[in-house]
C-alpha cells in the first residue's frame, strides 16, 4: 500500500518506476491463511521479539534507474546483491544496522548499456509503541528515527560519455511490524522514509576530461530514499533462523536533474543469533 501511493506520485512526472504487483501483500495473506493449519496455541504463549543476531542476506534484483543529467532514457535490468545486517537488543528499544551492496550491475536501454554501483548504509533506533491483536494473535509496532547513507555511481559503456556520482546524507524514520504465526513462522515488515538529505552530486565533463560537484538540502518534496519490504521467518532451532520476502527500493531527487532509482528484490536470509 505504502510502496503504491509513492509510486502513485512519481508517475506523474515519469513512468520509470518498477510497478510492485502486490507481492508484500500476498506474502501477508499467504502467511495468515497458513495459520488454521498450524498447530493451535494460546495466544499468550506467542508473544514475538524480534530476532536479535547477525544476518547475511541475497537475492535478485531489478533495478530501473533514469538520470536526465547522462540521458533522458529508461535502463534497466537484474543483478545479484548482498546486505548485512546486525541487531542489538537494551532495556528500552533495539538498533538494527544494515549494509546493502550491489556493484557494476549492467542496465540496458536498448542496445545501450551502463553500469550502476550502489551502497545504502542505515542504523535504526526501534521503540515499541503499540501492539494489535489479529487472529488472536499479537502485532507488534516499532518505531522510530533513522540516519542514512546511500551512494550511488553509474557510467555508460560509450566512450566520452559522462558518469555521475549521487551521495545522500539522510536523517529519517522507519516502522516495523512482527506478526507471530506460531513458535517457528513469524511475518515481518518494515517501512523507512528520508525525511531530510543532503545531496551531494559529482559529474563528469567528457569534453574536458573534468568533474564538477554540487550539494544542496533536500526534504520530501525534491527527493527522497524510501524502503518496503514484507517476509516470512522460519526459525530452524534456538539460534539459526531463515527468512524470505520481497523488498522495494526507492531513490528520487530533482535537486538538479531529474534522478530516479528503483529496484524490485526478492530477498533470502540466514540469521544467527546470539
Amino acid at each position: 500500500m505504502f510502496a503504491g501511493i509513492i509510486k502513485s506520485v512519481i508517475k506523474r512526472r515519469t513512468w520509470d518506476a518498477v510497478y510492485i504487483k502486490k507481492i508484500p501483500l500476498m506474502i501477508i495473506f499467504i502467511g495468515i491463511s497458513n495459520v488454521s493449519i498450524l498447530k493451535a496455541q494460546d495466544s499468550a504463549s506467542v508473544a514475538y521479539q524480534p530476532i536479535a543476531g547477525f544476518s547475511i542476506n541475497s537475492g535478485l534484483r531489478y533495478l530501473v534507474v533514469k538520470d536526465e543529467y547522462i540521458s533522458m532514457e529508461k535502463y534497466s535490468g537484474s543483478s545479484a546483491f548482498f546486505a548485512l545486517d546486525w541487531t542489538k537488543y537494551h532495556e528500552t528499544y533495539y538498533f538494527d544496522f544494515n549494509f546493502d551492496f550491489i556493484s557494476a550491475a549492467k542496465i540496458n536501454n536498448y542496445n545501450v548499456s551502463a553500469n550502476v554501483t550502489e551502497l545504502d548504509l542505515s542504523l535504526s533506533y526501534l521503540y515499541p509503541i503499540s501492539t494489535l491483536n489479529i487472529l488472536n494473535r499479537k502485532v507488534q509496532f516499532y518505531l522510530g528515527p533513522m540516519p542514512e547513507l546511500f551512494y550511488h555511481y553509474r557510467y555508460e559503456n560509450i566512450a566520452m560519455f559522462p558518469s555521475s556520482k549521487t551521495l545522500l546524507i539522510s536523517a529519517g524514520i522507519r516502522i516495523d511490524m512482527f506478526y507471530p504465526i506460531d513458535r517457528r513462522w513469524n511475518i515481518e515488515s518494515h517501512m523507512q522514509s528520508t525525511i531530510i538529505s543532503l545531496n551531494q552530486g559529482e559529474l563528469s565533463d567528457p569534453g574536458t576530461g573534468g568533474a564538477s560537484s554540487q550539494s544542496e538540502i533536500i526534504t520530501l518534496l525534491s527527493g527522497l530514499r524510501y524502503s518496503f519490504s514484507a517476509a516470512v521467518r522460519y526459525l530452524i532451532i534456538k539460534d539459526i533462523s531463515i527468512k524470505a520476502g520481497y523488498q522495494y527500493n526507492l531513490v528520487r531527487s530533482t535537486a538538479w536533474d531529474y534522478f530516479i532509482s528503483s529496484s524490485d528484490n526478492l530477498t533470502a536470509s540466514l540469521t544467527y543469533s546470539f
